[in-house]
């Protein structure tokens, strides 16, 4: 059995968020990480997940294509600049 580690610099990292919405969301995927029955193997970084999220998350753009199944390998390239 696994554990979170990074929780502590993961809540002050999700407060420092400075978009609402991207902050919102990423607060539901952080929430529903702790809450989940999924069982942890090894160590879980909180910290770098939400970095992860937050960096996914806030190119609404391609996020909006991706959610519309418009995402193309090209769109791929650059992602996370």
């Amino acid at each position: 059995m696994g554990k979170f580690i990074n929780h502590e610099a993961a809540s002050a990292f999700l407060n420092s968020i400075d978009d609402p919405i991207v902050q919102s969301l990423v607060r539901f995927a952080y929430q529903t990480t702790l809450m989940t029955d999924a069982v942890v193997e090894g160590e879980f970084d909180l910290l770098y997940f939400l970095r992860i999220m937050e960096e996914f998350l806030r190119d609404r753009e391609r996020l909006a294509k991706a959610l519309m199944g418009d995402f193309t390998e090209e769109d791929k390239t650059g992602w996370g600049s």
